[in-house]
């Protein structure tokens, strides 16, 4: 192999080096691939980013999120979903997420499965306050309903779902 294509080499592979290492992915990136943690918490990163695609796709913008775990799984969703950071509540019920709901105003709950945690996605899908407009085996999202969504925050999901 001659200099110059070993010089070429050793850039290409620097640059990804530098590309993955520098992203905002790469926390996302380390916990998939190299942790040799379990299946599950791999298959919980899967979700989570699929749920983070979701976001992105199926609602707007400017839309607000309200977090109810009580680690950081939902800190990427600027990166990913390009929406605004999410308010973080810790371990909250629907009824305490109504206020805040209205106190921020804010559109959709985002809840994911988690150790020693009350069963919080059971809470919210149980809740007359909530409906469940995504879901996958960790995440869900919930919009609220009623006196709590706004008029906007109701067609944006409707049209999200494709009816009209």
């Amino acid at each position: 192999m001659k200099l110059p294509e070993l010089l070429s080499i050793l850039l290409v592979a620097g640059l990804g080096f530098v590309y993955v290492f520098d992203s905002p992915f790469y926390f996302m990136v380390t916990d998939v691939y190299f942790d040799p943690g379990s299946r599950q918490e791999r298959d919980t990163q899967t979700d989570l980013y699929d749920a983070l695609l979701w976001v992105r796709e199926n609602t707007r913008g400017d839309a607000r999120f309200l977090a109810v775990n009580d680690d950081d799984r939902f800190s990427f969703l600027s990166a990913v979903a390009k929406r605004p950071p999410t308010v973080s509540w810790i371990n909250i019920g629907p009824a305490h997420a109504v206020r805040v709901i209205k106190d921020y105003q804010l559109q959709y709950v985002l809840v994911a499965n988690g150790s020693g945690e009350a069963d919080l996605r059971g809470m919210y899908r149980a809740s007359s306050d909530f409906r469940e407009i995504y879901a996958n085996r960790s995440v869900s999202i919930f919009q609220p309903k009623g006196s709590v969504a706004s008029p906007r925050d109701t067609l944006e999901v409707l049209f999200a779902n494709g009816n009209s």
